[in-house]
């Protein structure tokens, strides 16, 4: 309900001042945000109504024709020698006197069951468009959950900077305040403000990337411009499930079964099949059937005929139509055991990848981040009192932030990993 609630602010509020309250969303809740409100893939669904439309159009019977014509308006005395060539139409009166017109009802059957295969192929196309739609959903969920990790990175990435940046200004401060006082050397204190220079730029290029970020997801989530988006750290941290992963066979029929591009392969398949077979009865030639009405046109008053019309296949069999409806299908097999064999490839090096990134982060100590956290504090204090070196307490600092920041790295990569592979099989088979 909280999802259905905040699509619905989206969607009935144009536009919010710069000064309105954060957003702040779980990785679930925006992607309930994206999946009702994103405008590309409400353009795609449409799609499936349009071919949907082409169904019902295909059942349609061709409509009758009906043709009046040879009428004379009038008759002159010369034309009739003055006699009554033709009495009225009915009753006493004149009307139709003395006057020729004939009618024609025409009826086209279509044969071979045209209508029939026509039908067959607008059905396969409606799945089609479904797939499609599926393969468009999983193109822009994938890359929307990659960009929700990207900024949930950023995120943390940002207050670890803030935080140390606070530390390095507090100690500067006090640096300066020292030189001022003549206790310590002018390059102490300079390397010392360089170095809160330095964080600053850090922040400022972090800020830059987390704007980005944001207004990317902003954009597939349709939210407006001038609203603040705040992400919770939720489903940032990952853990593969690691059966899942041992059982590459499974994972690979799973793919087979339920991606989206493989589906629609296979119905590529099916509707060049059904093609050939509706190009084949394009070559047998319909009927048209009359029902003709002549008045005073020949040796009869009223005359009524019935005829058939029919084409002969003598020159134009539908040939060419044909041998391309043949061509297509060697194609469309083609392709599917190309589909296939990709996905194969793709399912392979994403389990590697991410086996690779699981054992990267393993190989962490758990409580390796808390050590450093710890180690930091002391060596700020020992900084403070000037008990180690200005070198020795900017290098620790140096590898503290590098380190710090490749494990969310490195937290970052096993995420986007995971979420590769449910890309790569087509369902969630790693949430």
């Amino acid at each position: 309900m909280r999802i259905l609630y905040i699509a619905f602010i989206f969607l009935f509020t144009a536009a919010e001042s710069s000064s309105q309250e954060t957003l702040t969303l779980s990785r679930t809740e925006a992607e309930g945000v994206f999946l009702s409100s994103n405008l590309e893939l409400l353009a795609e669904k449409m799609n499936v109504g349009l071919q949907e439309a082409e169904v019902m159009q295909a059942r349609l019977w061709p409509n009758p024709s009906f043709t009046l014509g040879e009428i004379n308006f009038w008759a002159t005395r010369r034309q009739t020698g003055g006699q009554e060539v033709s009495p009225p139409l009915w009753g006493s009166r004149n009307f139709g006197r003395n006057q020729q017109f004939a009618a024609q009802l025409n009826q086209l059957v279509q044969t071979a069951g045209k209508r029939r295969k026509l039908i067959a192929l607008e059905q396969t196309d409606v799945s089609r468009a479904e797939q499609e739609f599926e393969e468009v959903l999983r193109d822009l969920k994938f890359e929307f959950r990659q960009q929700l990790t990207e900024m949930q990175y950023l995120q943390l990435r940002l207050k670890s900077l803030q935080q140390q940046q606070e530390g390095v200004d507090k100690l500067a401060r006090a640096y300066q305040n020292q030189f001022e006082k003549g206790h310590i050397a002018k390059a102490e204190y300079l390397r010392l403000k360089a170095l809160s220079l330095s964080m600053a730029k850090e922040l400022y290029e972090t800020r830059s990337a987390l704007n980005e970020a944001s207004s990317v997801l902003k954009n597939l989530m349709h939210i407006p411009a001038a609203q603040e988006l705040q992400l919770s750290q939720e489903g940032y941290y990952v853990k593969p499930d690691q059966h899942i992963l041992s059982d590459v066979k499974q994972l690979l029929l799973t793919a087979k079964e339920n991606r989206p591009d493989i589906r629609l392969a296979a119905l590529d398949i099916n509707y060049a099949e059904q093609k050939i077979k509706y190009e084949k009865s394009m070559a047998v030639p319909d009927l048209e059937f009359q029902m003709s009405y002549d008045r005073n046109g020949s040796t009869m008053l009223d005359f009524v005929g019935f005829g058939v019309n029919i084409d002969l296949p003598v020159f134009n069999r539908n040939q060419g139509n044909i041998k391309k409806a043949k061509l297509e299908l060697e194609q469309a097999k083609i392709k599917s055991g190309m589909k296939a064999k990709t996905a194969e490839t793709e399912l392979y090096q994403t389990i590697k990848d991410l086996k690779n990134a699981a054992g990267f982060i393993q190989s962490i100590d758990a409580d390796y981040e808390t050590s450093l956290d710890e180690l930091l504090a002391a060596y700020n204090k020992n900084f403070s009192t000037r008990t180690i070196s200005m070198l020795e307490y900017l290098d620790f600092l140096d590898a503290y932030l590098s380190n710090k920041d490749f494990i969310l790295k490195a937290n970052k990569d096993l995420n986007n990993n995971v979420q590769k592979l449910n890309y790569i099989v087509g369902t969630e088979v790693n949430p």
